[in-house]
C-alpha cells in the first residue's frame, strides 16, 4: 500500500511545479514582433482621466482594445454555441499567477499572494470560460475554435503593448529587456516593466490578459541567486523557498519547459548552501536526524 504521507508530500511539490511549468515555459525573445508595433508607440488609452490610478488606466486600456471583441467575426461559425452560452461582459478580476522574473541571468520566484497589483481579463467567448461558467462542454464540435480565438486575441494583445507602454512610461516605468519573452506554446507572451523595486508583467496567455506587479520579489533575489549558485542549479531552474528554520531551508525546485519538480532540503554550512536531501520520495530519517534538520521542514521520513 502506498504511504499516505508520501502521496501528500509528492502532491504538494508536484502541484506547484506542474502549475508553474505549464504557465512559464518561456524560451524565445519577442523583440522582432514588438519592434513591428513601434509605429503605434504614441497610441493613447481611450481618453483616460489624468486623475485615474495606474490600475484604472491599465483597465481602461484593456477595455479599449477588447471592447468590440465579442462582436468580432472570429466566431461567426459558432452561432449555436453563442446562443446556448450567452456572452458575458468583459471581466476584470484578480490573478493568482506566481511572479517569476529573470534577474542577473537567473530566474527568481515570488508567491502570488505577494503580488501588489492583479488585473486579469479573460475573453468571455473562450471555450475554457464557457466550461467554467456553465460547467459543461458545448455539444457542438468546437475543434479549432480556441485556436481561432487565440490568433485574434494575440493580434489585439500586441496592439495593446504600445498603449500600456505609454501609460507605464508616464508613471516612471521602463521596459526590462531580459523579461521580454515568449512561450513555445501558441500565442503566449510576457512583457516585463520596472520602476525601482516594483516589477510588473503584462502577459497574454492564449485567451486572457494579466497585468500583475510585485514589490517584494527583489528582497529575496540575492538569497535565491546564492542558493542557485551554491546548489549548482542553472539554466531555467528557479526555487520556491517554502520554509526556513535556522540554517535549513525547505525548497520546491522547478524548471521552465518542464512539468516536473522535486523537493530539496538545504543546509547553510560556513556560508554555503548544501543539499541534504533532494528528490520526490520521502527523505531518510537517518539523514534528517544526523543533520539535525527541523522536523517542520520535512514532516515524514522513511526509516
Amino acid at each position: 500500500m502506498i504511504n499516505k504521507a508520501l502521496l501528500i508530500f509528492l502532491g504538494v511539490i508536484l502541484g506547484v511545479a506542474i502549475t508553474a511549468g505549464g504557465y512559464f515555459a518561456y524560451t524565445t525573445i519577442l523583440s522582432t514582433r514588438i519592434d513591428n508595433e513601434k509605429t503605434n508607440e504614441n497610441a493613447q488609452p481611450n481618453s483616460p482621466s489624468q486623475t485615474l490610478t495606474l490600475d484604472a488606466e491599465i483597465k481602461e486600456a484593456i477595455k479599449g482594445q477588447f471592447s468590440n471583441y465579442i462582436d468580432s467575426d472570429v466566431l461567426s461559425e459558432t452561432d449555436e454555441i453563442k446562443n446556448k452560452y450567452p456572452q458575458s461582459e468583459i471581466e476584470l478580476t484578480q490573478t493568482d499567477r506566481p511572479f517569476i522574473w529573470k534577474y542577473q541571468s537567473h530566474y527568481i520566484y515570488a508567491d502570488p499572494e505577494t503580488n501588489s497589483k492583479n488585473i486579469s481579463f479573460r475573453h468571455p467567448d473562450s471555450i475554457d470560460s464557457l466550461i467554467k461558467q456553465y460547467g459543461e462542454t458545448p455539444k457542438k464540435d468546437v475543434e479549432g475554435i480556441d485556436e481561432e480565438i487565440s490568433k485574434d486575441f494575440s493580434d489585439k494583445f500586441f496592439k495593446l503593448i504600445p498603449i500600456v507602454d505609454t501609460i507605464l512610461t508616464k508613471y516612471g516605468y521602463t521596459k526590462d529587456s531580459e523579461n521580454i519573452i515568449r512561450s513555445p506554446f501558441n500565442n503566449t507572451a510576457e512583457i516585463g516593466y520596472r520602476k525601482d523595486n516594483v516589477l510588473c508583467i503584462l502577459g497574454a496567455y492564449q485567451n486572457y490578459v494579466d497585468f500583475f506587479c510585485n514589490e517584494q520579489i527583489l528582497k529575496s533575489a540575492q538569497l535565491q541567486i546564492d542558493m542557485l549558485i551554491d546548489l549548482e542549479k542553472y539554466g531555467n531552474t528557479y526555487l520556491d523557498i517554502r520554509e526556513t528554520s535556522g540554517k535549513f531551508s525547505s525548497i520546491a525546485v522547478s524548471e521552465y519547459a518542464s512539468n516536473g519538480g522535486y523537493a530539496l532540503i538545504a543546509k547553510n554550512i560556513n556560508g554555503k548552501w548544501k543539499a541534504i536531501y533532494e528528490g520526490q520520495d520521502l527523505p531518510s530519517c537517518k539523514v534528517m536526524i544526523s543533520n539535525s534538520v527541523p522536523k517542520s521542514l520535512y514532516g515524514e521520513c522513511y526509516k
